[in-house]
């Protein structure tokens, strides 16, 4: 995919998820240092679970409309991206995302 190249030249992080399932997932260490996390949503489920719960589904409410109650339902796959204050990002990150179903 070339992406750790595309990586080293211009991107703080970068994620690819194949069909949901997490094939590459990588962030600066001096992001992560600085208490940056950017995962895969399973995985911050797992290792994050209090910083998800506090924010998963609260720019977009599931009250918001029928669509957003359906995502909030059925969410499969996904990136997580916690960026404490105080911090700056000054690079983007960036995910990649590949479905194969019609």
């Amino acid at each position: 995919m070339g992406i750790p190249k595309a990586e080293r030249e211009s991107l703080a992080g970068v994620g690819a998820q194949y069909d949901s399932e997490v094939v590459y997932h990588s962030l600066q260490d001096e992001l992560k240092e600085q208490g940056v996390v950017y995962l895969d949503m399973d995985t911050a489920l797992k290792t994050h679970e209090d910083i998800v719960k506090k924010y998963f589904m609260t720019l977009i409410r599931p009250g918001d409309h029928k669509f957003a109650a359906l995502h909030g339902a059925v969410w499969s796959g996904g990136s997580f991206v916690y960026v404490p204050e105080g911090v700056q990002v000054d690079i983007p990150l960036q995910s990649y995302f590949r479905l194969n179903a019609k």
